[in-house]
């Protein structure tokens, strides 16, 4: 779980937020770098955190966050390495999308 806060002015720095704008390989969601899937580790540390069910709901939950449209609720920032970070001020959801194109993380606990 990830705890503190979180400075505003850092995602924003005078720009507008953006849509990841790398290439998505939705076949990389939840693996490390060897190639091994943590989806069902994420899920059980993070399953008391969503209204999901099961893995594959966590998992498109993650998708979706991380591929929707923002909103005007929404801060994000690109790595130089490419890595993606998105927050949802209004329902305080955290997602990343690693340089890999994949999805690596989300939660609803950053300011918990």
């Amino acid at each position: 779980m990830i705890r503190g806060t979180v400075d505003k002015s850092y995602f924003f720095k005078g720009k507008s937020v953006l849509r990841y704008n790398g290439i998505r390989n939705a076949t990389v969601d939840f693996t490390n770098g060897k190639g091994k899937s943590f989806l069902l580790k994420d899920f059980a540390d993070h399953e008391s955190d969503f209204d999901f069910t099961n893995e594959q709901q966590y998992l498109n939950g993650a998708r979706n966050f991380l591929e929707k449209k923002p909103t005007k609720t929404t801060l994000s920032i690109t790595s130089a390495e490419g890595t993606y970070f998105r927050y949802d001020t209004a329902s305080n959801e955290f997602g990343i999308i690693n340089t890999y194109g994949g999805v690596q993380r989300i939660t609803d606990q950053i300011l918990a």
